[in-house]
């Protein structure tokens, strides 16, 4: 009796995880030192920015930009900014180290924006999420197996990949 109580609170835990959140975080529109919505113009002369033609779509209004240094988690990262008509809309923060772990990726993030819980299903991942007013972090396994935080704004009507 007592293990298929067990097992029925496991697989509610499970599938509790596995559900989107109703919690919010706030605002969620910074990661590092960069804010959401800030020009491209103040960014693309931030030291180490390197324009990336292969991933800019100038004619859909989309230029991206990268940085590799030591600056975000006191680490090496690879630093994308995504722009959309000259306004930052997606950050992402690649963990230079490929046996850095989900799980410290994860309590980096949480030492801003607090604790996500369980992880949620997004699309057909299942990943750590913080959904916010503004933007919403969520960490992906990025090129090499190595550990990816990205923030992204809220606001669909960019996306023209």
């Amino acid at each position: 009796m007592r293990l298929l109580l067990f097992i029925s609170f496991a697989l509610i835990s499970l599938t509790t995880s596995a559900q989107p959140s109703k919690v919010s975080f706030g605002k969620v529109n910074k990661l590092g030192a960069y804010e959401l919505g800030a020009s491209f113009n103040d960014l693309k002369v931030l030291p180490g920015f390197k324009y990336d033609t292969g991933r800019s779509k100038p004619e859909k209004g989309i230029n991206v930009g990268k940085i590799i240094d030591k600056n975000v988690f006191e680490q090496a990262t690879i630093q994308r900014l995504t722009f959309h008509k000259n306004k930052l809309v997606r950050i992402s923060i690649i963990m230079g180290d490929p046996k850095y772990t989900e799980e410290q990726t994860k309590a980096l993030v949480a030492k801003q924006y607090g604790d996500p819980g369980g992880k949620q299903m997004f699309g057909d991942n299942l990943m750590y999420m913080w959904p916010g007013s503004i933007g919403t972090i969520m960490i992906l396994t990025a090129d090499g197996g190595r550990q990816m935080v990205t923030l992204t704004d809220n606001d669909n009507s960019h996306f023209v990949e």
